[in-house]
């Protein structure tokens, strides 16, 4: 399975990452049976995009490497700027829970908002919350609307939640 899982690494493969991570979660396999961090590590770099968000998921859940925050986000970081949207995403995520970086809305949302633009869910679903609350941003129901109705036409169930929930809130809103 090594030669798999590197060679896809090797090719920049991020959907064979993702299914590792899922079976290791799963608790099919151990992350040492999945594949040898050494090899990821080396690969990550070496400035492979796919190894360096893999590596970061490691270190924040402590997969057959010491769980390390701040060591997340230094690699979410190296892939986020090569224009990873996973890794952009996983990093907004960070800053805005000040998990291993300080806590900062600002750079949540130009994570988020790099991620949004090339289509991740997530990020969407993320950066409307941001400015429907204006943390990091000025708020802008507009704004959150246009984000969570992206997000939700993807198939986000959180974003359309999000989105009635601030329809409700700005008809409640209109009608004092």
């Amino acid at each position: 399975m090594e030669g798999i899982v590197m060679q896809g690494v090797r090719s920049n493969h991020r959907l064979l990452g993702f299914g590792l991570a899922v079976l290791v979660a799963a608790g099919v396999c151990q992350p040492a049976e999945a594949a040898s961090v050494g090899p990821v590590i080396s690969a990550a770099r070496q400035g492979n995009v796919g190894a360096e968000t893999y590596l970061g998921s490691l270190y924040l859940e402590g997969q057959g490497v010491p769980q390390n925050a701040a060591t997340a986000a230094y690699w979410y970081g190296q892939a986020a700027r090569q224009g990873d949207a996973v890794a952009q995403t996983d990093l907004g995520l960070l800053y805005q829970a000040g998990r291993g970086v300080p806590r900062n809305d600002v750079l949540a949302a130009y994570w988020y908002r790099q991620a949004a633009h090339q289509g991740n869910a997530n990020a969407q679903n993320n950066l409307g919350q941001l400015y429907e609350l204006g943390h990091g941003v000025p708020q802008d129901y507009a704004k959150a609307i246009y984000w969570y109705r992206l997000s939700g036409e993807q198939g986000n169930a959180a974003a359309r939640q999000n989105l009635m929930a601030l329809y409700a809130y700005m008809a409640k809103l209109k009608q004092k």
